[in-house]
């Protein structure tokens, strides 16, 4: 096995020779441990035909192994009084426990058993098909999250980026138990595989226990690495007889890894990512001109974008649009005062501060960092490189990334696309 120590002693990483990659982080402090599962398969490597089948199979693996039924894995897990649960996103789908350390083998049995030895059984499949469908319809019913896909579709239009996670409706229909376990076969077993664990955990008997788990279990195929894709300005709007127009307007982001992340972070906490920031005091506070409006970062393994929403009154939904337009001019056109930065740096801090209380958020912290950054960046590394951020420098982003021309802007409600372009 190769092994890492970093200074930090908390932190460990071992690589076993099947190809897993194991770390784990202390918590002496706390009495649970949370224990998940990345696989880096999601919605970005699948084709349209099949879109969703990560997200499909994700379902699945929580209905039967060999050795326990679907009642079985949750009875088990609450008798643990556990939190067992999955998620799937564009570039992984992760599989995660968390319990009290004492019963951190249990846990990890079941864990590795759902991964290692589901049945994917064809009934459950489609009873799973139509939980799913009324998953996708439910969204559909929810314009406030609809936008959100189709922002992502207008961005990265023909790109298997801009699919809905869930996938859609026919393509789910047409899933089968033979084609999700031809994708277990070449997708769950690929490079960059990490299982990742944080709170009162001891490093070495927890790999000697994934070790003899996943004996007969091998990740070195070569992971899929996508075109990045092209970024699209442009506008769709889909007109419903709702109450209010749901609006996102997108611009470019940033990858994962990109050097100039933390500035980037601190430039959408000072736009929208909380009450004090200048969209939510424009829109909301000085003018009532929306209950809800706020800002988000989605970054990839090469892309990113940056998102803001809003739903508003389809009288007022220009006027909105004018003040957002308003507050991305005034950030690429004038530095940011001493006391708006600290502020911004002080809740990425504190966030993050906050963030080391719970097993689950270092669990997944260190997963990230490990698939993103190819390595571990401590508390201490963070929080230098949110220091050392400038307003000139967040003014510099600013001004090349919110360009006019860049815009993307996607809508629902009782709006017509003439209304909402200048």
């Amino acid at each position: 096995m190769a092994k890492a120590h970093h200074p930090q002693e908390r932190f460990r990483k071992t690589v076993l020779p099947n190809g897993l990659t194991v770390i784990t982080e202390k918590m002496p402090h706390v009495r649970s441990i949370c224990i998940g599962i990345w696989v880096p398969a999601g919605s970005r490597f699948e084709t349209r035909e099949v879109n969703g089948i990560s997200h499909f199979l994700e379902h699945m693996l929580f209905k039967g192994t060999e050795k326990r039924s679907a009642l079985d894995i949750a009875v088990e897990v609450d008798s643990l009084c556990g939190e067992m649960n999955a998620f799937t996103s564009r570039e992984q789908t992760t599989y995660y426990i968390k319990v009290l350390d004492t019963h951190i083998h249990q846990a990890l049995d079941i864990l590795a058993d759902i991964f290692l030895h589901s049945t994917l059984d064809a009934d459950e499949l489609d009873k799973e098909r139509q939980v799913i469908l009324e998953e996708i319809r439910m969204q559909e019913d929810q314009p406030e999250d609809l936008v959100h896909d189709i922002i992502n579709e207008l961005i990265w239009p023909d790109q298997p980026l801009g699919f809905p996670v869930a996938g859609r409706e026919e393509s789910v229909i047409a899933l089968d138990r033979e084609g999700l376990v031809d994708y277990v076969g070449r997708m769950y077993n690929r490079e960059k595989l990490v299982v990742s664990c944080a709170g009162n955990i001891d490093h070495e008997n927890f790999v000697t226990a994934i070790a003899e788990h996943f004996k007969d279990f091998s990740c070195r195929k070569k992971a899929p690495v996508p075109e990045p894709p092209g970024y699209a300005a442009g506008a769709k709007v889909m007109t419903r007889d709702l109450e209010q127009v749901h609006l996102c307007l997108a611009l470019p982001g940033i990858s994962q890894s990109d050097p100039e992340r933390f500035a980037f972070y601190i430039l959408n906490t000072l736009l929208g990512a909380n009450m004090s920031s200048r969209l939510f005091q424009e829109v909301r506070e000085k003018r009532g001109l929306a209950y809800s409006v706020y800002s988000y970062l989605a970054s990839y393994r090469d892309v990113g974008n940056l998102t803001i929403y809003t739903g508003a009154n389809r009288d007022r939904i220009r006027e909105v649009l004018d003040v957002i337009r308003h507050e991305l001019h005034n950030l690429a056109q004038s530095p940011v005062t001493v006391e708006e930065l600290h502020r911004a740096k002080e809740y990425m801090k504190g966030g993050l501060m906050l963030s080391l209380e719970s097993s689950s958020s270092v669990m997944s912290r260190i997963a990230k960092q490990e698939i993103s950054l190819d390595g571990y960046q401590s508390v201490d590394e963070i929080v230098r490189q949110v220091e050392a951020v400038t307003a000139d420098r967040i003014q510099q982003i600013a001004a090349e990334r919110f360009q006019d021309e860049q815009i993307a802007l996607a809508a629902i409600g009782p709006v017509e696309e003439k209304e909402l372009i200048p």
